[in-house]
Protein backbone atom coordinates (compact mmCIF):
# COMPACT_ATOMS: atom_id res chain seq x y z
CA UNK A 1 0.00 0.00 0.00
CA UNK A 2 1.35 3.11 -0.49
CA UNK A 3 1.51 6.61 0.97
CA UNK A 4 -1.66 7.60 -0.97
CA UNK A 5 -3.85 4.66 -0.85
CA UNK A 6 -2.79 5.15 3.49
CA UNK A 7 -4.17 9.31 2.49
CA UNK A 8 -7.40 8.26 0.88
CA UNK A 9 -8.32 5.35 3.21
CA UNK A 10 -7.99 8.01 5.83
CA UNK A 11 -9.89 10.67 3.83
CA UNK A 12 -12.72 8.01 3.05
CA UNK A 13 -12.97 7.00 7.36
CA UNK A 14 -13.08 10.77 8.06
CA UNK A 15 -15.95 10.88 5.46
CA UNK A 16 -17.82 8.42 6.91
CA UNK A 17 -17.41 9.75 10.63
CA UNK A 18 -18.63 12.84 9.32
CA UNK A 19 -21.36 11.55 7.62
CA UNK A 20 -23.03 9.57 10.22
CA UNK A 21 -22.30 12.37 12.86
CA UNK A 22 -24.63 14.37 10.37
CA UNK A 23 -27.16 12.05 10.11
CA UNK A 24 -27.29 11.88 13.78
CA UNK A 25 -27.48 15.51 13.89
CA UNK A 26 -30.30 15.45 11.92
CA UNK A 27 -32.51 12.89 13.59
CA UNK A 28 -31.97 14.07 16.55
CA UNK A 29 -32.73 18.01 15.26
CA UNK A 30 -35.62 16.47 13.55
CA UNK A 31 -37.10 14.78 16.64
CA UNK A 32 -36.79 17.80 18.67
CA UNK A 33 -38.44 19.61 16.18
CA UNK A 34 -41.04 17.56 15.95
CA UNK A 35 -41.62 17.34 19.70
CA UNK A 36 -41.53 20.88 19.23
CA UNK A 37 -44.48 20.90 17.22
CA UNK A 38 -46.81 18.63 19.01
CA UNK A 39 -46.44 20.71 21.43
CA UNK A 40 -47.50 23.46 19.75
CA UNK A 41 -50.69 21.69 18.34
CA UNK A 42 -51.22 20.66 21.59
CA UNK A 43 -51.44 23.75 23.09
CA UNK A 44 -53.18 25.72 19.65
CA UNK A 45 -56.54 26.96 20.64
CA UNK A 46 -58.35 25.13 18.07
CA UNK A 47 -56.95 22.25 18.70
CA UNK A 48 -58.33 22.53 22.51
CA UNK A 49 -61.46 23.84 21.21
CA UNK A 50 -61.73 20.08 19.39
CA UNK A 51 -60.47 18.06 21.85
CA UNK A 52 -61.20 19.88 25.06
CA UNK A 53 -58.11 19.47 25.95
CA UNK A 54 -55.22 22.60 26.85
CA UNK A 55 -51.70 21.86 27.57
CA UNK A 56 -49.86 24.69 30.45
CA UNK A 57 -46.16 25.02 31.07
CA UNK A 58 -45.84 24.33 35.30
CA UNK A 59 -42.90 26.81 36.49
CA UNK A 60 -42.48 25.84 40.01
CA UNK A 61 -42.21 22.94 41.88
CA UNK A 62 -45.51 23.34 44.28
CA UNK A 63 -46.81 19.98 43.19
CA UNK A 64 -43.97 18.06 42.94
CA UNK A 65 -43.42 15.12 43.36
CA UNK A 66 -46.49 14.28 41.18
CA UNK A 67 -46.14 17.52 39.11
CA UNK A 68 -42.69 18.84 38.87
CA UNK A 69 -41.33 22.02 37.48
CA UNK A 70 -40.71 21.97 33.71
CA UNK A 71 -43.70 19.65 32.83
CA UNK A 72 -46.05 20.51 30.38
CA UNK A 73 -50.00 19.90 31.89
CA UNK A 74 -52.77 18.43 29.59
CA UNK A 75 -55.95 19.67 31.66
CA UNK A 76 -59.48 18.56 30.24
CA UNK A 77 -61.69 22.25 30.06
CA UNK A 78 -64.61 21.78 32.34
CA UNK A 79 -67.48 24.39 32.39
CA UNK A 80 -68.84 26.26 35.04
CA UNK A 81 -71.20 23.43 36.51
CA UNK A 82 -68.45 20.98 36.01
CA UNK A 83 -66.48 23.46 38.08
CA UNK A 84 -69.63 23.67 40.75
CA UNK A 85 -68.78 19.78 41.13
CA UNK A 86 -64.94 19.57 41.80
CA UNK A 87 -63.87 17.15 45.01
CA UNK A 88 -61.13 17.23 47.77
CA UNK A 89 -58.06 15.43 45.63
CA UNK A 90 -59.20 16.85 41.97
CA UNK A 91 -56.42 18.41 40.45
CA UNK A 92 -57.05 21.87 38.88
CA UNK A 93 -55.53 24.36 36.94
CA UNK A 94 -56.87 27.96 37.76
CA UNK A 95 -56.11 31.76 37.16
CA UNK A 96 -54.66 33.43 40.03
CA UNK A 97 -56.79 36.05 41.92
CA UNK A 98 -54.58 38.54 41.74
CA UNK A 99 -53.89 38.18 38.60
CA UNK A 100 -55.90 36.26 35.63
CA UNK A 101 -52.73 36.20 33.28
CA UNK A 102 -51.17 34.03 36.00
CA UNK A 103 -51.96 29.96 35.95
CA UNK A 104 -51.73 27.83 38.82
CA UNK A 105 -52.69 24.47 39.21
CA UNK A 106 -53.20 22.61 42.90
CA UNK A 107 -55.12 20.03 44.41
CA UNK A 108 -58.24 21.08 45.66
CA UNK A 109 -57.82 20.33 50.06
CA UNK A 110 -61.40 21.05 50.98
CA UNK A 111 -64.74 22.05 49.42
CA UNK A 112 -67.05 24.27 51.15
CA UNK A 113 -70.58 24.50 49.78
CA UNK A 114 -72.28 28.02 50.41
CA UNK A 115 -75.51 27.08 49.67
CA UNK A 116 -76.88 26.06 46.20
CA UNK A 117 -75.20 26.43 43.57
CA UNK A 118 -72.13 28.59 45.57
CA UNK A 119 -69.12 26.29 46.18
CA UNK A 120 -65.68 27.41 47.25
CA UNK A 121 -62.55 25.60 47.21
CA UNK A 122 -59.37 25.46 49.50
CA UNK A 123 -56.27 24.71 47.20
CA UNK A 124 -52.79 23.50 48.11
CA UNK A 125 -49.75 22.76 46.45
CA UNK A 126 -48.32 18.86 47.39
CA UNK A 127 -44.71 20.54 48.28
CA UNK A 128 -46.41 23.28 50.15
CA UNK A 129 -46.39 23.64 53.53
CA UNK A 130 -49.90 25.72 53.84
CA UNK A 131 -52.80 26.00 51.85
CA UNK A 132 -53.57 29.04 49.49
CA UNK A 133 -54.42 31.91 50.93
CA UNK A 134 -57.46 32.98 48.34
CA UNK A 135 -59.83 30.61 48.26
CA UNK A 136 -60.86 28.96 44.50
CA UNK A 137 -63.94 30.24 42.83
CA UNK A 138 -65.66 27.86 40.38
CA UNK A 139 -65.79 30.66 37.83
CA UNK A 140 -61.57 30.77 37.76
CA UNK A 141 -61.26 26.72 37.05
CA UNK A 142 -59.72 26.00 33.64
CA UNK A 143 -59.57 22.25 33.78
CA UNK A 144 -58.93 19.23 35.76
CA UNK A 145 -55.61 17.56 35.65
CA UNK A 146 -55.61 14.93 33.09
CA UNK A 147 -51.42 14.19 32.48
CA UNK A 148 -48.43 15.70 32.16
CA UNK A 149 -45.21 15.05 30.21
CA UNK A 150 -42.18 16.08 32.39
CA UNK A 151 -38.97 18.16 30.82
CA UNK A 152 -41.13 19.39 28.00
CA UNK A 153 -41.92 22.46 29.21
CA UNK A 154 -38.00 22.86 29.71
CA UNK A 155 -37.64 22.10 26.09
CA UNK A 156 -40.48 24.01 24.65
CA UNK A 157 -38.93 27.30 26.87
CA UNK A 158 -35.32 26.52 25.65
CA UNK A 159 -36.63 26.05 21.67
CA UNK A 160 -37.68 30.06 22.60
CA UNK A 161 -34.84 31.20 23.28
CA UNK A 162 -33.03 32.47 20.53
CA UNK A 163 -29.24 31.08 21.23
CA UNK A 164 -30.92 27.67 21.33
CA UNK A 165 -32.91 28.12 17.79
CA UNK A 166 -29.93 29.76 16.40
CA UNK A 167 -27.62 26.49 17.32
CA UNK A 168 -30.53 24.15 15.92
CA UNK A 169 -30.20 26.37 12.61
CA UNK A 170 -26.77 26.07 12.40
CA UNK A 171 -26.26 22.60 13.32
CA UNK A 172 -29.09 22.02 10.72
CA UNK A 173 -26.80 23.85 8.01
CA UNK A 174 -23.34 22.08 9.28
CA UNK A 175 -25.22 18.71 8.56
CA UNK A 176 -26.33 19.65 5.11
CA UNK A 177 -22.98 20.89 3.94
CA UNK A 178 -21.37 17.62 5.56
CA UNK A 179 -23.56 15.53 3.65
CA UNK A 180 -23.45 17.19 0.64
CA UNK A 181 -19.73 17.59 0.52
CA UNK A 182 -19.82 13.80 1.47
CA UNK A 183 -22.26 12.74 -1.68
CA UNK A 184 -19.65 14.77 -3.69
CA UNK A 185 -16.53 12.84 -2.76
CA UNK A 186 -17.85 9.40 -3.01
CA UNK A 187 -19.36 10.42 -6.26
CA UNK A 188 -15.62 11.13 -6.90
CA UNK A 189 -14.34 8.30 -5.75
CA UNK A 190 -16.94 5.86 -7.56
CA UNK A 191 -15.55 8.09 -11.47
CA UNK A 192 -12.30 7.05 -10.40
CA UNK A 193 -12.48 3.65 -9.57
Amino acid sequence: MTHTDAIQREESSLQRISLFASRVIVIALTLAVSVMLLVVIATSSSVSRLTHVEAFQVTSGSMSPVIRAGSIVFADTVSLADAQRMQVGDIVTFKSATDSEVLITHRIVEVQKIGSPDVFYTTKGDANQSVDITHLTPDRIIGKYKTDVPVLGHLFESMHRFQIVGLFSVSLIFAYISMATNKKNNNKEETTL
